[in-house]
């Protein structure tokens, strides 16, 4: 089996054109400016994704939710175990998030996936899959809006 198979033995629709977001961490040191994510989702929904927010406490989802307050075709998704979760990124379209080893997941299943990198460097870690990827950012270093908008346009175009 590959990460190819996962959508078709599970039943997740790639058509559906959903992008999963991981903007929340449990650490401050890497978080990306909220009106940067704002962006992204509206880009995102320019492009006719519905948005899946990923979270991995109670402090994330709200964080997550705040985010994406007022905004159509956007959730926070609930708890999942981490077959759910592999599921979720096999059917997206694409994934965007925080240096996490859920966005390193989403590569290595082979969705086109962007990582910021806020509290580490992609030096040592940087997204690996057989499809687009971006590791963008550095320890201490976050990368520009533009910066990720434009791997989003990339990403975009690699589907």
């Amino acid at each position: 089996m590959n990460a190819n198979d996962l959508p078709r033995l599970h039943h997740v629709d790639n058509d559906r054109g959903y992008a999963v977001i991981m903007p929340s961490a449990s650490r401050e040191d890497k978080l990306w400016p909220e009106e940067d994510w704002r962006a992204v989702f509206r880009r995102l929904r320019d492009a006719g994704c519905t948005l899946k927010l990923l979270a991995g406490n109670e402090q994330e989802a709200e964080r997550a939710g705040l985010l994406i307050a007022g905004m159509d075709g956007a959730e926070v998704m609930p708890r999942m175990d981490l077959t759910s979760v592999a599921r979720l990124l096999a059917g997206s379209r694409l994934m965007v998030g925080l240096d996490s080893g859920l966005t390193h997941l989403s590569a290595a299943l082979g969705r086109p996936t962007i990582g910021i990198y806020r509290a580490s460097t992609p030096v040592r870690t940087p997204l690996v899959g057989s499809n687009y990827t971006a590791s963008l950012g550095d320890r201490g270093a976050s990368p520009s809006r533009e910066a990720v908008m434009a791997s989003v346009e990339q990403a975009l175009a690699a589907q």
